[in-house]
């Protein structure tokens, strides 16, 4: 799965009333700037969508490079207080390119520390066969994605026990996606836990959701959903081959 913002995002046109309210109002200001960081953010997130107001083209004008833009959205963030601005931070950091992991990681730990920012999820439209999900599980996939921006950070950094932790996570939150359960094993794989790899994935073959599910479309037609069970025996097959010949990880030493 993959995250996609469909949340509306209002940004106003300027005009003098509204610079004049926004003097007066602080709060107010804070809410444009707000608007106008989300927007940005979605440019890095979904770059091929246009822009939908003359304020973020001439924003993306004035800020052309990706490193701008997130400094950008960072600046009109502001301090790190509400779900909405930790979770806006934490997405724009993670767009950084860095060795050092250490900054995004600890917004992601900030941002699921608190109130998630129900903004990123609460006009998801997700569904489990021709069944849609409710707000409550809504939350929960973006929660999971939110583990998984941070599991791979700590991947990343070659801290694999964190991450781990992060796919047992999303396991408890999302147990109908394959996702977590091939990130778990692939974990445990490159901790040459080998056979704690495979049980992962045999676990995942217990679960409810490896049965396929079949449903009717809007169309009426019979439609048989199995992507959950081809994702887990691919996995399988290929952590098969590597125990098969004796697979071992060893990751490369990075240039210092």
């Amino acid at each position: 799965y993959s995250y996609r913002p469909k949340h509306p995002s209002i940004i106003r046109g300027g005009n003098a009333m509204g610079i004049f309210d926004s003097i007066l109002n602080p709060s107010r200001k804070a809410e444009r700037n707000l608007d106008r960081a989300e927007e940005l953010l979605k440019v890095l997130l979904c770059p091929r969508e246009a822009p939908k107001s003359r304020d973020a083209e001439k924003v993306l004008k004035e800020y052309p490079s990706r490193q701008a833009k997130i400094d950008r959205i960072l600046e009109l963030c502001g301090e790190p207080e509400t779900p909405r601005q930790r979770y806006i931070r934490a997405m724009a950091i993670s767009f950084e390119k860095s060795d050092d992991r250490n900054r995004a990681i600890s917004a992601f730990v900030k941002y699921l520390a608190g109130e998630p920012y129900e903004g990123a999820w609460l006009h998801a439209r997700h569904t489990l066969g021709n069944r849609p999900f409710s707000p409550e599980e809504e939350k929960n996939i973006h929660l999971a994605e939110m583990y998984a921006h941070l599991g791979a950070l700590y991947s990343a950094r070659g801290d694999y026990k964190q991450a781990f932790a992060c796919a047992q996570k999303e396991m408890e939150l999302v147990p109908f996606y394959p996702g977590p359960y091939c990130r778990a094993s692939d974990l445990c794989v490159k901790k040459n836990q080998l056979p704690e790899a495979m049980n992962i994935l045999v676990h995942a073959k217990k679960t409810d959701f490896y049965r396929p599910l079949k449903y009717r479309d809007g169309a009426g037609e019979t439609v048989t959903e199995d992507t959950f069970r081809r994702v887990i025996d691919r996995h399988i097959e290929e952590l098969k081959k590597k125990i098969d010949r004796g697979y071992e990880y060893n990751p490369k030493k990075k240039k210092p």
